[in-house]
């Protein structure tokens, strides 16, 4: 009896994961995953086939599509053979010393998480920064090392972002509000023209931006709009105040410099001398 437990891969990103190797396997009449403990993480994406993998006493049965992040230290086996002509993808990164393997994510730190196995057939970056990992792993490309670093980091964003079409959708969709936001610094948006232009329920929008931001739709703009009048005022000497304040769509002077220092703890005024 085995136990199906996807744990989640918190990977840290404030280091890099230097690459061990990276290329294709190619399983013309079927075999087992090897059986081993690596000292490195071992990622690969399931191109055509299918096969069943296991992890410590975990089974995953991939598909085409499928990517499997197994992580290091741990024992990796297979009991079936994959199906004849399976072809996979791989890439094995030396982990950091705060890469973690857990059921619950870190409280704290710069972390991608995502679980063993990621049905991300739908993902093509997923599958992109793979090959272009391998393709310039094996290059002689002057940066070589620092553009595998970029892309390592960029693929694991991408696992995490695609660890199920739900969140993915749900990803899309904040990141679609955030850049209306972002695109009309005029504007204070209510949840009401939010909801009314995305399609979604007043109270989903604010679990979203909960979820993503960490505060409400108008404690993020609000924050957006002050950083921004701060970094303003702070390069443009010249500036009037009440010109930010219009600028940046608050209802008067008086209210900007009012929110202003509550959040920096002095007013635009002394900022500006």
């Amino acid at each position: 009896m085995y136990k199906s437990v996807n744990l989640s891969n918190c990977i840290d990103l404030s280091v890099p994961h230097k690459i061990e190797i990276a290329s294709y396997n190619y399983y013309p009449n079927g075999e087992p995953h090897p059986d081993r403990v690596l000292t490195t993480h071992d990622l690969f994406i399931l191109l055509d086939g299918s096969w069943e993998v296991w992890q410590d006493d975990n089974m995953f049965i991939l598909n085409k599509g499928d990517a499997l992040f197994l992580f290091a230290g741990r024992h990796h086996y297979g009991i079936k053979n994959c199906a004849p002509n399976t072809k996979t993808i791989f890439i094995h990164f030396y982990p950091s010393d705060k890469d973690v393997l857990s059921k619950t994510a870190p409280s704290s730190g710069n972390y991608a998480v995502f679980p063993t196995i990621i049905h991300c057939s739908d993902s093509r970056l997923v599958y992109d920064y793979m090959e272009t990992i391998t393709s310039v792993f094996w290059s002689r490309d002057k940066f070589r090392e620092q553009r595998l670093e970029a892309y390592s980091n960029l693929l694991f964003c991408e696992l995490a972002s695609a660890k199920n079409n739900i969140l993915k959708d749900d990803l899309q969709l904040i990141n679609d509000i955030l850049n209306e936001i972002h695109k009309n610094p005029q504007k204070f948006f209510t949840l009401d023209e939010l909801s009314g232009k995305y399609y979604i329920s007043k109270r989903k929008l604010v679990y979203m931006f909960k979820e993503h931001t960490g505060v409400p739709p108008h404690t993020y703009q609000l924050n957006t709009k002050l950083d921004l009048c701060h970094n303003l005022i702070k390069y443009e000497n010249g500036i009037k105040i009440k010109a930010v304040a219009e600028r940046y769509g608050f209802y008067d002077e008086y209210h900007f410099s009012k929110v202003f220092k509550k959040k920096f703890g002095y007013s635009p005024s002394s900022l500006k001398r």
